[in-house]
């Protein structure tokens, strides 16, 4: 999914599965598309689609929470969570939903641990989530 993003907009791929051009990471750029007017600008330029774009921009944002990587992004993004939605919700029940939701879709090779999890409820908590709908 990132690999053929990067390459409509010209990165190229730096081995680890994230694109580059400049020295700038996918994720920042995608994190640029958390403002709606930026979206659809690009999904006009490189002919995405608008809902796809969001769903990246989600994930980048999720990214900014230590310990998210991609695959983790993904699954907390199929499951419908964003930071803001992170905040509100306790560990034991985030957990649970996604160990389900792994167990469904086979997104990452284990679901995160509750440690992890509340870890990342404790992070999201600091941050704000830039995505506008």
């Amino acid at each position: 999914m990132w690999q053929r993003l990067a390459k409509s907009l010209g990165m190229e791929e730096d081995g680890g599965g994230r694109g580059r051009t400049s020295g700038v990471e996918l994720t920042s750029v995608l994190v640029d598309f958390a403002e709606r007017r930026r979206r659809l600008e690009v999904a006009r330029r490189t002919g995405s689609m608008q809902k796809y774009l969001l769903r990246l921009a989600v994930m980048a944002d999720l990214m900014r929470i230590r310990g998210v990587g991609v695959q983790y992004a993904e699954l907390l993004e199929e499951a419908g969570f964003r930071v803001a939605g992170l905040r509100v919700h306790r560990a034991d029940a985030v957990t649970r939903c996604l160990a389900r939701v792994n167990r469904e879709r086979r997104i990452t090779r284990r679901a995160p641990s509750a440690v992890q999890v509340a870890s990342w409820i404790q992070q999201a908590k600091s941050l704000h989530s830039l995505i506008q709908v």
